[in-house]
């Protein structure tokens, strides 16, 4: 879709939405056996529903009014057994809205582990849920996979992308002059 250029078109967008939302009340209620179908379903109605909410950006209100009930939709869903059928696009909310409102010089890190948790933490949870830690409750199986994931984000930081990021500062200073070449 994205490759022919649908995903550009709002309609297509909120269709999409939609039969992922049918194919999820279909998943729980029919218990789709499929585990690939039921992972689509599944990232794919939370996908879509942010990318709603981008394509619809110029017209959403941000405001802690908003954040409040989107937080209550989201836990109070969060009782039901598939919570995504009603939390989806309110948790997407969330999750944009208080990005655009918490802002704060505490919020700013010297180091940023981020994209070391985003690149590791699912590889890291699946090996702890290999050798079955998902028996443990999943308290502890939350703790486990950010403690295992933890050295390899600031590994990621300290050796990657920290040095990769002050190239990029250096090499914004350096000008590039035209070789001189003369024919003779």
């Amino acid at each position: 879709m994205g490759l022919v250029g649908l995903l550009r078109r709002k309609r297509t967008v909120v269709a999409a939405f939609g039969l992922l939302w049918m194919g999820s009340i279909a998943d729980v209620f029919l218990a789709v056996e499929s585990q690939a179908l039921h992972n689509v379903f599944r990232f794919g109605l939370m996908f879509t529903a942010g990318m709603i909410l981008y394509m619809f950006r110029d017209r959403i209100i941000v405001s802690w009014a908003w954040i409040a009930i989107a937080a209550l939709i989201v836990g109070t869903s969060s009782l039901l057994p598939e919570y995504r059928l009603i939390a989806a696009i309110p948790l997407a909310y969330l999750c944009i809205a208080l990005g655009v409102m918490v802002k704060g010089p505490q919020l700013r890190l010297k180091n940023d582990l981020s994209y070391g948790f985003y690149i590791y933490a699912f590889p890291m949870q699946q090996l702890l849920a290999t050798v079955g830690l998902t028996s443990a409750g999943l308290g502890v199986f939350m703790l486990s996979s950010i403690l295992a994931t933890f050295p390899l984000a600031a590994a990621s930081w300290f050796l990657i992308e920290r040095p990769t990021l002050r190239l990029k500062t250096a090499s914004a200073h350096l000008t590039v002059s035209p070789a001189s070449s003369s024919v003779k």
